[in-house]
């Protein structure tokens, strides 16, 4: 399985946009999930619910079922991130095991280029891990609002900059 999650994380492409799964998040939503569709993803139901910026999909990720959630510029229509929530883990034993072993996968595939993040939750919580790049960032964390939950996100910092511009002008 590790081997797996290696071979799907991002990299950098020419442009300097993160990818997912080989897929450039330099690119419109529409483009994307056109794209994330042909590697066996749907659009969620729940889609329909989604606040706009917000585009969900569902498919097979690392051997299990996973919800993506598309971030978009609603400027911009541009992709500005992916998170990847995998399925609730029943045991603590098995989720400590996951979280240490995409930790490891984030670090051996971002160790040369980026800078470590690591903020210490509560008490409570797992500390966010990742890796912070010129280009955007990757970081693990545990959904606040659900036990036993790890959330894999990848955040495009040339498309975010460029929404935020809009955005605020």
């Amino acid at each position: 399985m590790l081997l797996l999650l290696s071979f799907v994380f991002l990299c950098v492409s020419a442009e300097e946009h993160m990818e997912y799964m080989g897929v450039s998040l330099g690119m419109s939503v529409d483009d994307f999930t056109a794209a994330m569709k042909e590697k066996g993803y749907v659009v969620a139901a729940a889609n329909a619910k989604a606040p706009k910026g917000i585009r969900l999909m569902q498919g097979d990720y690392a051997g299990g079922k996973v919800m993506l959630e598309l971030g978009y510029g609603v400027h911009t229509n541009m992709m500005t991130s992916v998170a990847v929530r995998f399925p609730q883990e029943k045991e603590l034993s098995k989720f400590l095991t996951f979280y240490e072993a995409m930790k490891r996968v984030v670090t051996e595939q971002y160790c040369t280029e980026g800078e470590v993040i690591n903020e210490q939750g509560d008490m409570t919580t797992l500390p966010k891990y990742g890796m912070k790049m010129d280009y955007g960032t990757v970081t693990i964390s545990v959904d606040p609002d659900k036990a036993f939950t790890l959330i894999l996100t990848y955040v495009d910092q040339y498309n975010t900059l460029e929404e935020r511009k809009l955005r605020y002008d």
